[in-house]
C-alpha cells in the first residue's frame, strides 16, 4: 500500500486497531494513564503520532511525513473519541522547515480550543505509575511530560533509597520527582528555564514529597558541573537526558548532542562517587546505541566504568525502536 493510498480513514482503520490493541495492557493499567497510543509511520499511520494525557488526546501532525488530510484527521479523531471515551483531542502541527515553522500562528502551534471535544482546564493531572503530575495539553509541542521515559523513571525510583541524585536537563522534574518517591536523601534539579523548575517545584508538591533535601538549580549544566566539583559535592546518581542542540544562556554558547556529549559525561563522572551510575538518555534518530557507547567510552577515559544495562523503550514506544536510546553506566 502507497503512503499516498494510506490519506483516507478506511484505509488507517486496521492500523489504529492494530495499534489499540497492541496497547491494550495500559488500557487496562489504572496507576498509568498517558501513553503513546501511535508511532507513525512504524505503526501504519505516516505523519501522524497519538498520545493520550489523561482524558485528553494530542495529534501530532507531521507535514513533512504525510500526514493525513483535515477531513481524514476528524474521522480518526471520531473515532479515539468513541473507542477511548476522551474529552478533548487537540491537533499540533511538528515542523522541521525553520520557513514553515515561522509561518505557524500561536493558535496553530499551541491551540486554545481542541480539534474535538470539550476544552479542558488549562492544567490537568496525569498518573504514571501511582506519581502524577502537571500537563498543559494547550501548550506547544511540550506538554510537561516526556512519557518515552516512563519505565527509565521508574527505575532510577527503584535505585534511589538513600541515593543523592543529580538530574540534569530536568525540565519539568519528572526523575526528580521519581527519585524523590523512591527514598532519596537529595536531588538536584537542572534546567536552564525557571518556568519548567517551577512547574516541577509544583510536581513535587503535588506528590506530597518534602521540598527538604531537594534542590532547583536555574542555570547551564556544564557550568553548574564545574561549581558541584569545585565544592567538592558528589552524587551517586546522574541522569543525563539532554536535547539534541540547545542555545546557552550565554551569547555564542550553544549544546550540540553530537559534538559535547562526550564532554559532559566525563565531566558528570567527575562528581560521582565510586560506583555511583549515570542514566544517559537521548532521542536524537541520527545516533545509534553503538555511537552512544563510544560517546560514552569517549568521555570516560579518566575513570574506570562498564554498561550495566541498555533499557528498553516503553511498550508503547517498541513499534519505533529508534526513537530513543539509554544506557546504564557504572563508575569506578
Amino acid at each position: 500500500m502507497t503512503r499516498e493510498s494510506l490519506r483516507t480513514f478506511e484505509s488507517l482503520v486496521p492500523a489504529l486497531k492494530e495499534a489499540l490493541n497492541r496497547r491494550a495492557p495500559l488500557l487496562e493499567s489504572r496507576p498509568t494513564d498517558c501513553y503513546r497510543l501511535l508511532c507513525g509511520d512504524t505503526e501504519g499511520a505516516p505523519g501522524l503520532v497519538v498520545e493520550r494525557l489523561g482524558p485528553v488526546l494530542i495529534l501530532q501532525l507531521f507535514e513533512d511525513a504525510g500526514c493525513p488530510p483535515p477531513e481524514t484527521l476528524l474521522e480518526i479523531a471520531r473515532w479515539y473519541q468513541a473507542n477511548l471515551r476522551v474529552r478533548s483531542i487537540y491537533a499540533k502541527p511538528f515542523v522541521k522547515r525553520r520557513e514553515r515553522l515561522a509561518e505557524l500562528t500561536a493558535e496553530e502551534s499551541a491551540p486554545s480550543k481542541p480539534f474535538l471535544g470539550e476544552p479542558v482546564e488549562e492544567e490537568i493531572t496525569v498518573q504514571e505509575n501511582d506519581l502524577c503530575f502537571f500537563i498543559r495539553p494547550n501548550d506547544g509541542l511540550s506538554t510537561g511530560l516526556f512519557l518515552d521515559q516512563r519505565d527509565n523513571r521508574l527505575q532510577v525510583r527503584g535505585d534511589s533509597r538513600g541515593k543523592r541524585v543529580l538530574n540534569l536537563f530536568s525540565y519539568t522534574c519528572g526523575f526528580g520527582v521519581a527519585a524523590a518517591a523512591g527514598g532519596a536523601v537529595e536531588t538536584v534539579n537542572v534546567d536552564l528555564s525557571p518556568k519548567a523548575l517551577e512547574w516541577g517545584r509544583r510536581n513535587y508538591r503535588l506528590n506530597q514529597l518534602d521540598a527538604a533535601g531537594h534542590e532547583f538549580a536555574v542555570g547551564d549544566a556544564v557550568e553548574l558541573l564545574k561549581r558541584i566539583r569545585r565544592r567538592q559535592r558528589r552524587f551517586d546518581y546522574a541522569i543525563v537526558d539532554p536535547p539534541s542542540f540547545a542555545h546557552g544562556r550565554k551569547r555564542g554558547r550553544s549544546f550540540s548532542l553530537r559534538s559535547d556529549l562526550p564532554a559532559l559525561i566525563g565531566e558528570v563522572s567527575a562528581v560521582l562517587v565510586d560506583g555511583g551510575r549515570m542514566l544517559i538518555s537521548t532521542n536524537h534518530r541520527g545516533v545509534s546505541t553503538q555511537e552512544l557507547r563510544r560517546m560514552v567510552s569517549a568521555g570516560l577515559t579518566s575513570r574506570s566504568f562498564h554498561v550495566e544495562s541498555e533499557p528498553p523503550l516503553p511498550m508503547d514506544f517498541l513499534p519505533d525502536p529508534d526513537h530513543a536510546k539509554s544506557l546504564i553506566v557504572v563508575v569506578g
